[in-house]
């Protein structure tokens, strides 16, 4: 007999790695620069831990350097820190994420 697997949330025990690509939702932008980062795919460059709480920042990186008004916000051409929190999903795949940026596009 055949058993289904039950769907399990594998991003809730595996954080990103360098080098995964993840969907950003931050509260932090202003209107413009929040839904230029929504409808991107970033891919994780570097993971640094803060204080003594080992709280986890994540160096993104675009594939296109940022529109002008991000100059208020990063000095860096297509590159800025988030928190774990700010992320909706994360995978290795980045087809997976490119699928579900679509979906949402197009409300499928």
């Amino acid at each position: 007999m055949k058993y289904l697997k039950t769907y399990e949330d594998s991003n809730k025990y595996n954080p990103p790695e360098v080098g995964d690509y993840v969907i950003i939702k931050s509260s932090i932008f202003e209107d413009k620069p929040r839904r230029y980062i929504e409808d991107k795919i970033g891919k994780v460059e570097e993971i640094s831990t803060i204080g003594s709480n080992a709280i986890k920042m994540y160096l993104v990186s675009f594939e296109e350097n940022f529109p002008d008004y991000f100059w208020e916000i990063t000095k860096e051409p297509n590159k800025i820190s988030f928190y774990l929190i700010e992320f909706i999903s994360w995978s290795n795949n980045k087809e997976e994420l490119e699928l579900e940026l679509s979906t949402k596009k197009y409300n499928l």
